[in-house]
């Protein structure tokens, strides 16, 4: 190879390491892009991972009040039932003492102080007078059916007493049952709102769950980018090292070249002044002879 063709392969070398110290420059720049993207990306996943997290204790949070709720409603509804029960028993009850006051209705209007009058004063008259046997017996049956009397009113009277009691008794059942239904429908206006916030609460984690596994998958696409990008710099780098090797190597080559070249030229002075019998100097001989050094 001559020095021609060495410093043509020399400029070639140049052209090529400053070709691939261009690509490593880029390729710096390029991965400082994508480390600084990576990490952008790395930091916002970390952040939805904490409003995930915070989500869905959330989440665990309401669905145990919702637990609590329905068991609280749970036993209302059973109050209810028991209440309903009971107002059931009440309404049959009364229907049948109605219906038992009916026989006695016209009995409601005797005044029972005023039997109890009468028949104490017969009882005395029977006492107290001298009687004959028709007469007594007579008086007897009076008390009797008097004493008949009084007892059926009595028994009336008790009855209406009773029915009384029972329409308290209905209309206090019914306000007990207007509280438990009024506390029920309470509870489950908040079983309902509690219901639409755990159901929104999901939706948004459900949403922030994909958008991780989205940040995960981008990650992932960056971190084998960043792997090729460091590869191909390490290639790179590698390529440079032997490139400017090779130029050295070349460099070394033309400087040896350009130095024979000298000499040669040096040689042919010299012959030209020996065919002139000229005399030579001690450095001319050293050449002649091949003596000198490359780096003299």
């Amino acid at each position: 190879m001559d020095l021609e063709e060495i410093e043509k392969e020399i400029r070639k070398i140049l052209d090529e390491i400053e070709e691939t110290k261009d690509t490593i420059k880029k390729l710096k720049v390029e991965r400082d892009v994508v480390r600084e993207k990576l990490r952008e990306l790395i930091e916002k996943r970390r952040e939805l991972i904490s409003e995930h997290k915070q989500l869905i204790e959330k989440i665990k949070t309401l669905r145990n009040e919702k637990r609590n709720l329905l068991e609280q409603a749970k036993n209302i509804k059973a109050r209810r039932d028991e209440a309903y029960k009971k107002l059931k028993a009440v309404i049959v009850e009364l229907a049948n003492i109605r219906k038992e006051l009916q026989k006695y209705s016209k009995l409601l209007k005797i005044p029972v102080a005023e039997l109890r009058r009468r028949i104490q004063q017969l009882e005395w008259k029977q006492q107290t007078s001298i009687l004959t046997l028709d007469q007594e017996k007579e008086l007897i049956e009076q008390i009797a059916k008097l004493e008949e009397t009084l007892s059926q009113a009595i028994k009336a009277k008790e009855l209406k007493n009773t029915v009384t009691e029972l329409k308290a008794k209905l209309i206090k059942e019914r306000i007990e049952i207007k509280a438990i239904r009024e506390e029920l429908q309470k509870l489950y206006s908040k079983l309902n709102k509690l219901k639409s916030e755990i159901e929104d609460l999901s939706q948004k984690a459900n949403i922030i769950g994909e958008e991780i596994s989205k940040l995960g998958n981008e990650i992932g696409e960056l971190k084998e980018m960043l792997n090729r990008i460091s590869r191909k710099l390490s290639e790179n780098i590698g390529k440079l090292s032997k490139l400017r090797e090779k130029y050295n190597e070349l460099n070394e080559i033309k400087r040896k070249l350009e130095i024979q070249e000298i000499v040669e030229k040096k040689k042919r002075d010299i012959e030209k002044k020996i065919g002139k019998r000229k005399r030579l100097g001690l450095d001319e001989l050293r050449i002649l002879l091949c003596e000198i050094s490359e780096d003299e």
